[in-house]
């Protein structure tokens, strides 16, 4: 029988690469013989090559959580973000509770949400992979921000770093660089898994041109 892994994605129908990272992730656990659950605000995999048999979607509120990105949407854009983390998060760990799925991979769930529910939440025994992008998780690093976002980012890390220590397996990072400021930022130990996995691409080791490439 196969294994069942979940896909927490609270945005998977944000602009961006969101639901094709998230539809590529579950095409590509099927394919290495796992079936999987995708916990999400909403999510269409048609455009990024269709559900396969094994994966199933659960819209959490039946997809009324839907991200708003008109111009009115964007003037509530951490509204959205922060209730969509706390919602959809909350509502896959409890499914994933229920089920006793223990492999779980989060991804693009505000941080502090995400931790909270973590660190509140029963049901301690599982497998939890969580994607970071930003290596930018210290007051100095948070470069872009005003000083009242640098010291929310600063209480943020404070709770991330406890979640990692306790309930968080390893994370996920783009590339070398980001691993190394990651652990340096979080203050992880070199046992701490840092898995890195760049930005997808099905290449081969013959040169392509620039089209070609963005293409694939």
């Amino acid at each position: 029988m196969a294994s069942q892994v979940m896909i927490i994605q609270p945005t998977g129908d944000k602009r961006g690469h969101y639901g094709v990272f998230t539809s590529k992730l579950a095409q590509a656990f099927v394919r290495s013989g796992q079936t999987v659950v995708i916990v999400t605000n909403r999510v269409d995999m048609a455009p990024y090559g269709g559900k396969p048999e094994g994966v199933e979607i659960v819209e959490v509120g039946d997809g009324k959580f839907a991200f708003d990105e008109s111009p009115a949407g964007k003037k509530r854009y951490w509204q959205q973000y922060f209730r969509n983390s706390f919602l959809v998060t909350k509502a896959g760990l409890s499914l994933a509770k229920k089920r006793g799925i223990k492999g779980i991979y989060i991804s693009d769930s505000e941080f502090l949400m995400a931790s909270l529910l973590l660190l509140t939440m029963p049901d301690c025994a599982r497998r939890i992979l969580m994607q970071v992008n930003a290596a930018n998780f210290s007051y100095k690093d948070y470069r872009s921000a005003n000083r009242l976002k640098k010291a929310y980012k600063a209480f943020q890390t404070t709770i991330f770093r406890r979640a990692l220590n306790t309930r968080i397996a390893g994370i996920n990072a783009l590339g070398e660089w980001h691993a190394r400021r990651l652990r340096q930022q979080l203050q992880l130990g070199q046992e701490y898994p840092i898995l890195v996995v760049p930005d997808g691409a099905d290449l081969s080791d013959a040169p392509i041109d620039r089209g070609e490439a963005r293409l694939r």
